[in-house]
């Protein structure tokens, strides 16, 4: 998979965990792109005009990955201007960086300096963005730090387990929770409910990894509730905040 050059207006900012004291008046973003697409295609991903990433397919936390996702294992962001910001999405013509299908085309608003994610969830006219402030705190040694965002559409509300301990209960469809703690080493199966489902149900999907020590984590549940393929059923997937 081919991936474009970050565009010269937004460069990429690398999150080391000591964070002393910083002055720079720009956002740092992430852009959580969880549209899932039946033919999964290649994205071209424009800010505000210009080209940041060529190539991009579900789902990516970009820039940096996550777990379950396209991409690396890093904490990384773009370094963007604050203000109205315009995020457009589509097919480009082949071998070109001219766009073919246009998918879709949004503004969010950057308040101000700091973390941001701008979550993208669902397909054409239904897409949908969510910008949320990151804490990039460091929990206490012995600990991991998360959050759960919702980017299932076709759900009212999910409940995320932690291995068969509710973590976060009937966080409607682009919401988040209140972060919560988790001790390190711990092997962690994470799962994902329907709101109110019985804890011993079927979970609409699962995914299992060992929470690390001082790192910080967005968990998010991606897909579609009823769906069977690759690339539209339903997963759990995290991305590394810090």
């Amino acid at each position: 998979m081919a991936l474009g050059a970050v565009a010269s207006m937004v460069s990429c900012s690398k999150n080391k965990l000591p964070v002393p004291l910083e002055f720079d008046l720009q956002a740092k973003v992430k852009i959580n792109y969880a549209s899932a697409y039946a033919g999964n295609p290649s994205v071209m991903m424009k800010v505000n005009g210009e080209t940041v990433i060529t190539g991009i397919k579900y789902a990516y936390p970009f820039p940096g990955g996550g777990l379950n996702t396209q991409g690396g294992s890093q904490p990384d962001y773009l370094n963007m201007a604050t203000g109205n910001t315009t995020l457009s999405l589509s097919v480009p013509n082949v071998g070109k960086s001219t766009d073919s299908i246009q998918l879709y085309s949004g503004s969010v608003t950057l308040p101000g300096a700091g973390y941001y994610t701008i979550h993208v969830a669902d397909t054409m006219a239904n897409t949908q963005m969510l910008v949320l402030e990151e804490n990039t705190a460091t929990p206490d040694s012995g600990f991991s730090r998360y959050r759960f965002v919702n980017l299932i559409p076709n759900l009212p509300g999910l409940d995320l387990y932690f291995n068969n301990v509710k973590v976060a209960d009937n966080i409607p469809y682009m919401n988040a929770s209140a972060s919560f703690d988790i001790a390190f080493p711990t092997a962690s199966s994470w799962a994902i409910r329907p709101a109110g489902a019985a804890p011993g149900s079927t979970a609409l999907a699962t995914y299992a990894n060992t929470s690390p020590n001082q790192r910080v984590f967005t968990v998010f549940a991606r897909g579609y509730n009823g769906s069977t393929d690759a690339n539209r059923k339903p997963n759990v997937s995290l991305y590394y905040v810090r």
